[in-house]
């Protein structure tokens, strides 16, 4: 059955109220999920629902919220595609398949400076040296400080002297 428009704000407010008050996340989820299915671009039920997830640690069903999310929300793209990298790779233990992600993340936000960090450290633990070495020089030009210039400095300095066998071997 169709819901009028400002029903949709008394469904953003039950969620809220479920896991703050109520310490509920598993109610909370379910009311993100119907507020959202009756009013699907709405920011704030999303946000429910990722809490709710996160709380819950349904990392596959928080991967799959992000993936949606790019598209449902092109204006947070950058953020989702950063997140689902992260849960990727901190969560589902999958380097590789973030890396992926955040190689497409850095093509949408070739300045975003979290992505930039976020590809860098990603390809060092899927062990993609020559990534890591393009994200590392990346890193040198784009972080604002010298002392974070002087980190990827170093830590391009540690790659190739214990991992590479000569500075063109990841290029």
């Amino acid at each position: 059955s169709a819901v009028h428009p400002a029903g949709a704000p008394a469904l953003r407010e039950m969620p809220r109220r479920s896991a703050g008050a109520l310490g509920a996340p598993e109610q909370a989820e379910r009311y993100a999920r119907a507020a959202l299915a009756r009013a699907p671009g709405d920011a704030e039920s999303a946000r429910v629902l990722e809490a709710a997830l996160f709380v819950l640690e349904r990392w596959e069903d928080l991967a799959e919220h992000h993936r949606r999310s790019v598209s449902a929300e092109p204006d947070r793209g950058a953020f989702h595609l950063r997140e689902l990298a992260r849960i990727l790779d901190e969560r589902l233990d999958r380097p590789a398949e973030s890396v992926e992600v955040l190689k497409h993340a850095i093509a949408e936000a070739p300045e975003d400076l979290a992505i930039a960090e976020a590809l860098a450290k990603t390809s060092r633990r899927a062990g993609d040296d020559a990534l890591f070495r393009q994200a590392l020089a990346r890193l040198i030009e784009m972080r604002a400080t010298p002392a974070g210039r002087a980190e990827a400095h170093r830590e391009m300095g540690e790659l190739l002297l214990t991992r590479l066998a000569s500075p063109d071997a990841a290029a």
